[in-house]
């Protein structure tokens, strides 16, 4: 409980660092195609042209389950937010692979990730909403009152699915096997609601339809349907609303609470570094050098114990870290700016002081995968030194630097600590 009302409390402090990066998110899947943005708006509109070519007049002409309504009317309201929960789902279950950069090498809360996966599918699923009220108003249903419903909905679709991606996406970091599972289980969910079909097209009463209605995405799928065909507002189900917020908040707690259970902890240690102090950590490897720098940080939890940190920390923990290595340095330097909670003007402020420290020319402008180890670290270690951190943490990543930019490292360090 008292976790996911901290994780409530951090989304509402960070949501422009998580707006950020859901926007960068979805821009991050069409990086490389030709038409890019493009294709949000072609997938919804594919996607009804297709099935209104095989339901519609010209083809199997499907008879209706309500009455005043084709049956295409009928089934897109249901398709819309199936494709909505089973893309964010898949989505989210990976978003800790997906973003290892950011879950191992640099300072950043992880549990704001599945956030940002599921907001990402908002984007698609806003936009597919749209071209449904377009396709309604032109059929002679404008949208009425009714249809503010389906910001309630949408709502009701993105807590479940985040509550099941913090179960889903904790579980796969184990167990890889889960998104293949997953991926048969909403082949098989798309055909065990009612989707497609109706209880009545089948003949369904009793104890089944009593059983099938347990699932939560029914909730939702009628819930669209009686918004923009059936005028029925959700308050006249009340038990069926009173069912579907109580799985889902179950389903929240239970998944925060295994996130946290299963984010790697570190054994107990304890020293105090004192304001001014620099510190160097010495031992054989595998003796524990970069967890501890990793405790420090924030990216990992001690299983016993607590770290008190007292300011701006700046972290270089590995070679790359932080760095998405399709995006250019200039670009990957806004990025990490974002993430330690700076605007964009702030990072434009010091921009050119990043790059003159950095010194590597116009390769700046080109995908870090492209660089050299010195150039990497060049870039990285001139983002962290340049924010005015007041804690900075480096680990071996210097390592790989020539002994000029060292020197000129060290030096930063001697003007930094005056």
């Amino acid at each position: 409980m008292k976790y996911a009302t901290s994780l409530l409390r951090e989304v509402i402090q960070k949501r422009r660092v998580i707006w950020d990066l859901a926007k960068a998110d979805f821009k991050k899947r069409f990086v490389g195609s030709y038409f890019g943005i493009v294709w949000m708006f072609v997938q919804p509109i594919v996607t009804v042209l297709i099935y209104w070519l095989i339901f519609g007049p010209i083809g199997f002409k499907s008879a209706p389950p309500v009455p005043n309504a084709s049956y295409i009317e009928w089934l897109i309201p249901g398709i819309a937010p199936w494709f909505f929960f089973s893309e964010a789902l898949n989505c989210g279950t990976g978003c800790l692979q997906e973003y290892n950069y950011l879950v191992k090498k640099v300072v950043f809360n992880i549990r704001i990730l599945p956030v940002v996966k599921v907001l990402s599918a908002v984007f698609v699923h806003c936009f597919f909403v749209v071209i449904i009220l377009v396709i309604y108003t032109f059929m002679g249903y404008p949208p009425d009152w009714y249809a503010l419903q389906l910001i309630y909905y949408s709502f009701c679709t993105f807590m479940l699915i985040l509550g099941l991606t913090y179960l889903t996406s904790s579980v796969a970091v184990f167990f890889r096997d889960l998104m293949q599972m997953i991926n048969i289980a909403l082949q098989v969910g798309v055909w065990a609601t009612p989707i497609m079909w109706s209880f009545s097209d089948l003949g369904l009463t009793g104890i089944v339809t009593a059983i099938l209605k347990l699932n939560p995405v029914f909730y939702i799928v009628q819930g669209y349907r009686d918004s923009l065909i059936d005028k029925v507002g959700f308050w006249e189900h009340p038990a069926l609303t009173l069912y579907f917020w109580v799985f889902t908040i179950v389903v929240f707690f239970l998944g925060t609470k295994l996130f946290k259970k299963l984010q790697v902890h570190f054994a107990d240690v304890s020293f105090d570094v004192k304001r001014g102090e620099t510190v160097g950590i010495i031992g054989t490897n595998g003796s524990g050098k970069s967890t501890i720098l990793k405790i420090i940080t924030g990216v990992l939890n001690p299983t016993a114990g607590e770290v008190t940190v007292d300011g701006r920390i700046s972290a270089l923990l590995e070679l790359g870290a932080g760095f998405n290595p399709e995006y250019s340095g200039v670009e990957n330097v806004y990025l990490n700016g974002t993430m330690m909670g700076f605007t964009k003007e702030e990072i434009d402020g010091r921009l050119q002081d990043i790059l003159d420290f950095a010194d590597i020319g116009d390769f700046v402008y080109q995908p870090v995968k492209s660089y050299s180890s010195g150039m990497f670290v060049r870039l990285a270690f001139a983002v962290a030194i340049n924010i005015d951190p007041e804690i900075l943490i480096v680990d071996e990543a210097l390592s790989v630097g020539d002994v000029f930019f060292q020197a000129k490292c060290y030096r930063k360090f001697e003007a930094q600590s005056l």
